[in-house]
């Protein structure tokens, strides 16, 4: 059987065209009201579902049965489950007044619907008020940028979008270090009153790490269109006030300065910019590594960091844990304090994508950072009294290998103590502070996209702060003692963990191979071998949809 899942009965409709039900009873979408149990909707006499998924599933069947639908991981409808879909609140257009305003207008009103492809435009950003905030260009006097989209899941299965910014000139947007590259994050899959990002960038910044994005909220109006609560954030790229490396140049020939200047991302999507890797005889069955800078190789670079990843992948699957050939290839205090980060914020998807390393030119280690995307922080269905590398819905990362390495052990209770609890006092202030800063703009936001909650940021948040607390208590009962020093693994503090591959492929509605199931939005799953599991565009009749 293949499953089409889904976690959000409010996102999926926006990618549904209903069909036209003349008669009663001829097509109904019926909603059982308890969410916090499994919500079911059933669609009879479904349409073609090329007509009914925008996002284009190409080839599909008809689906002349019962389809049944499945709504796990849930959100509260603050509306009545009987109110017809076409009574949906109509979209704001108002900005809340309490936060900046940056106002973009495309040349000719051209939308922006592409993610390589820069639209010119203008800008101009208005404080509104806020203090310490400087104005940059006016209505009468804007300035030229260039925005696309940006994103991978977050782009596709949101009719809120992220944006890539392009500044024609350096500038110091809203008190950040001067400039031409940011990001629009729309976070429209944080439910959690925006908090995943903001608190993981917070805790990045406690802990030291070299180098954390700045992000700061604000509203924006496109084209003269309100479009939201977003946050304006500095994207990873080396720049003296970012990522301070040396910067390698694309097609670099010289042997001598291949060996540093490189941003890359352990990634989960596919893109052309990538090395494969695997490790014959483990259960890593995949290892996409993504490069930034230098984004385009020379055949040496190319063979040069492929044999840098592979060396390291043998390195920490070596079955001897008592090995140190890794530490040789791998800082393991910035990967402690990295992996500590992700523990705390009980982020599932860490070491699967969005996780970038860098090395710089003359060091020969590579260091994990910085912190990006915490999409599934705060994870409501894992459990609290359980590493992130234990029992998840998610396909196995380097990190469960790694944590059997008794000398990453011992340097992960070594920056826990010097992290715990000084550098966590305040976070919960820090992050209601946040919420207050927020909230009025966030209720604007939800006025405007109501699919996507945070109307109420309080309560919005509540589960947040229940399951930090929940996650730093257990994780110090772990940790509070040093780690044995006899370089031995220790059964009672490297966890067993499952070792089973996991037995589903996860695709996009167009066919795209995902490393794993994402939090919201469509997808197909299929048991690996299947016809989908071998890529299908197309789901066979009779299959269910999980949403």
């Amino acid at each position: 059987m293949f499953h089409l899942r889904r976690t959000s009965i409010l996102l999926f409709i926006g990618f549904l065209t209903l069909p036209q039900f003349s008669e009663a009873g001829s097509g109904r979408l019926a909603v059982t009201h308890e969410f916090s149990d499994e919500v079911s909707a059933t669609l009879s006499d479904a349409h073609s579902m090329s007509d009914m998924v925008s996002g284009g599933l190409a080839d599909t069947q008809m689906m002349s049965d019962e389809v049944s639908a499945t709504l796990t991981d849930t959100h509260e409808l603050n509306a009545d489950v009987s109110t017809p879909l076409s009574d949906t609140p109509t979209p704001s257009n108002e900005v809340s007044g309490t936060l900046p305003v940056m106002h973009i207008l495309t040349a000719d009103g051209i939308p922006i619907t592409s993610k390589q492809e820069y639209v010119n435009a203008v800008y101009w950003l208005d404080p509104m008020g806020t203090e310490g905030i400087k104005a940059v260009g006016s209505a009468d006097a804007p300035l030229p940028l260039q925005i696309r989209g940006r994103g991978n899941y977050t782009w596709n299965s949101f009719q809120k979008k992220p944006y890539r910014l392009k500044l024609d000139e350096f500038q110091p947007l809203l008190g950040m270090n001067r400039s031409r590259h940011f990001a629009l994050l729309a976070h429209a899959d944080d439910k959690l009153a925006f908090l995943r990002n903001t608190v993981g960038f917070e805790l990045s910044r406690r802990m030291g790490m070299p180098y954390t994005p700045a992000q700061q909220p604000l509203e924006v109006v496109l084209n003269g269109e309100y479009i939201g609560l977003y946050f304006l954030a500095e994207t990873i790229r080396p720049e003296k006030h970012r990522l301070n490396i040396t910067e390698q140049k694309n097609g670099e020939q010289n042997p001598d300065r291949i060996t540093g200047g490189w941003l890359v991302e352990i990634n989960n999507n596919r893109e052309d910019n990538q090395l494969d890797f695997s490790v014959d005889g483990t259960d890593l069955q995949w290892f996409w590594v993504t490069y930034h800078s230098p984004d385009s190789l020379s055949p040496l670079q190319r063979d040069y960091l492929f044999g840098q990843f592979q060396a390291m992948l043998q390195a920490v699957y070596d079955p001897d844990k008592t090995s140190t050939d890794w530490e040789q290839l791998i800082d393991v205090h910035s990967l402690a304090q990295f992996y500590v980060i992700q523990e705390v914020l009980d982020h599932t998807e860490a070491f699967l994508g969005s996780c970038y390393l860098w090395k710089d030119l003359g060091e020969q280690r590579w260091k994990f950072g910085p912190v990006w995307d915490f999409g599934h922080a705060f994870n409501s269905s894992h459990s609290k009294s359980r590493f992130i590398y234990e029992q998840t819905p998610f396909p196995v990362s380097i990190i469960r290998e790694i944590a059997r390495f008794p000398r990453f052990q011992q340097e992960v209770r070594r920056v826990w103590s010097a992290f715990y609890p000084d550098s966590l006092n305040g976070i919960e202030q820090y992050m209601t502070d946040f919420l207050g800063t927020i909230a009025e703009a966030a209720k604007a936001n939800a006025q405007h996209w109501p699919d996507y909650g945070n109307a109420d940021v309080y309560a919005s948040a509540a589960p947040a702060f229940d399951r930090l607390r929940q996650k730093v208590r257990w994780l110090n009962e772990q940790w509070k003692l040093p780690y044995p020093d006899d370089g031995q693994p220790q059964e009672n503090s490297i966890r067993s963990v499952e070792a089973d591959p996991p037995s589903a492929a996860y695709y996009t509605l167009s066919g795209q191979l995902l490393a794993s199931p994402p939090a919201r939005g469509l997808y197909i799953e299929a048991p690996r071998g299947s016809a989908a599991g071998r890529g299908k565009k197309f789901l066979k009749k009779n299959h269910s949809f999980l949403w």
